[in-house]
């Protein structure tokens, strides 16, 4: 692990210069992995988040505490709980991401480490792991900003947010994603009729 000042995150891939963006991460050649990979549904291992304030606290359960860089974590948070970011889609400097699922702790950092302990002290606080739904760049001090997703149609949100601008012109904080990313939508009153109207589309194909 190293730490670096700014990094590009680059959609459906990772975090530049970083081993999971190549394939090349423990977990990426896993068994299951690979099966997920070849039916279409990887897991997404774009980037993951762990808050220092989880840090410290599972740190306190232990003899021998672990640093920010041996929780293997890509991106240290302070004042937000990473894993309150599970299916909501959040920007970070230029760049836009999606938590997919609690980052849940391995045993993988107490070999690497030399230490032990990892897996219980972070029970339930290992973080998050995301998706990157946007390229750009985030350096250090950026602020994590809620987003508000909405499912584009024949150039409008299907809940007629905003009806009649231009999601060009919509306020900060909310944006579109087309049919075919209704996994992404976050907006409730999209979300439902998005989803319903991927799996027609998928029917259709089958």
């Amino acid at each position: 692990m190293r730490e670096v000042s700014s990094v590009k995150a680059i959609k459906d891939v990772g975090l530049e210069g970083d081993r999971y963006a190549s394939g090349k991460g423990t977990f990426s050649r896993t068994k299951e992995a690979v099966v997920a990979s070849l039916r279409g549904s990887p897991t997404p291992r774009h980037a993951t988040f762990v808050g220092i304030e989880a840090i410290a606290e599972a740190n306190q359960t232990l003899t021998t505490p672990f640093t920010p860089e041996e929780t293997r974590r890509n991106i240290l948070t302070e004042g937000i709980d990473p894993s309150s970011l599970v299916e909501q889609a959040f920007a970070i400097g230029e760049a836009r991401f999606w938590g997919f699922e609690p980052c849940d702790p391995c045993n993988h950092p107490n070999k690497l480490s030399g230490k032990i302990g990892f897996k219980q002290a972070f029970d339930k606080r290992g973080g998050l792991r995301a998706a990157i739904m946007a390229d750009g760049f985030i350096t250090i001090g950026d602020e994590i900003k809620p987003l508000i997703i909405h499912a584009l149609h024949s150039g409008q949100a299907i809940c007629g947010f905003n009806h009649p601008l231009l999601p060009k012109d919509w306020p900060e904080g909310h944006l579109w994603m087309g049919i075919h990313d209704a996994k992404y939508v976050t907006c409730p009153n999209c979300k439902g009729t998005a989803l319903a109207h991927l799996v027609r589309q998928r029917a259709q194909l089958s």
